[in-house]
């Protein structure tokens, strides 16, 4: 009886690990959403928010705190990242900010996001030349 209830024990610990193993993780934030970008530029995690357009596109309005990161010049005027920061890429309508995600995802950044055009913000809007 009692070899029984030992072996039940077992199986059961042991199918309670293997469901504990098999368990998805925990998703990661969709910065691809505008109020989860909005949160997260209002919070203190670190990120590279870069905007692939133009320096003119730039100064007529752009995200706060976005970096000024021409795709043309990349990845040479890159900032100083790591590869598994999380940096959010952005352009006027997602073409340029595909092409972006593509060169760095090449590179080896894994912490990649890109949040398409700049026109799917809704919060507020920064005008003038980068810092």
């Amino acid at each position: 009886m009692k070899r029984t209830f030992y072996a039940i024990i077992v199986v059961l610990l042991a199918l309670v690990g293997i469901a504990a193993c098999t368990s998805q993780p925990a998703k990661a934030a969709d910065y691809t959403d505008p109020a989860v970008l909005a949160k997260l530029i209002a919070g203190s995690e670190p990120y590279f928010l870069l905007d692939v357009r133009t320096p003119e596109e730039y100064a007529e309005g752009h995200i706060p705190t976005a970096l000024n990161t021409m795709l043309s010049d990349m990845p040479s005027n890159l900032p100083a990242m790591n590869k598994d920061d999380v940096v959010i890429v952005y352009c006027r309508s997602g073409s340029r900010s595909g092409q972006a995600a593509k060169m760095l995802r090449d590179m080896g950044y894994t912490n990649l996001f890109d949040f398409l055009g700049v026109s799917r913000w809704t919060g507020e809007v920064h005008t003038g030349d980068a810092p």
